[in-house]
């Protein structure tokens, strides 16, 4: 086999061990090694927060507070914006919203006292549910 033959060979060799390297490691995401090839990516999981306030320049002719709700919904540290949380007190929706940035804002008209408050995201096809824990509006007298 003369010089020119032998190089023919060896670029040949080294061209398909290039490939099959490539192959193996899943560039282009198939092959043994690339992993899941035919798993679809699940929904992440979410976090959701809840603060209650009382507006205390808020003024009212009846038996009625203004109270603010703040929080926000989050995949990781990301936060996870046009998405839909209600807002409810035991059992009854007082507020719905829609994420932007990951937060979120709403007010309401408590009446009575105290009552207890909880944020809930439905989930989506991106997102799994999540439920902020319980939070109770701030025990203030009524001006």
């Amino acid at each position: 086999m003369n010089q020119k033959n032998l190089y023919i060979v060896i670029i040949m060799v080294a061209a398909i061990a290039v490939v099959i390297g490539l192959w193996l490691s899943g560039a282009g995401q198939t092959g043994p090694l690339a992993g899941c090839t035919d798993c679809a990516v699940g929904p992440q999981y979410t976090t959701l927060t809840l603060e209650v306030w009382v507006n205390n320049e808020y003024v009212s002719s009846g038996p009625e507070r203004e109270i603010i709700f703040r929080g926000t919904l989050l995949a990781g540290d990301s936060p996870v914006s046009d998405r839909t949380v209600t807002i409810s007190t035991e059992g009854s929706t007082v507020a719905t919203v829609t994420t932007f940035a990951g937060r979120f804002e709403a007010s309401y008209a408590e009446t009575g006292g105290s009552h207890p408050y909880v944020a809930t995201f439905a989930g989506d096809s991106q997102y799994l549910p999540s439920e902020s824990g319980t939070v109770s509006s701030p025990v203030q007298p009524f001006v």
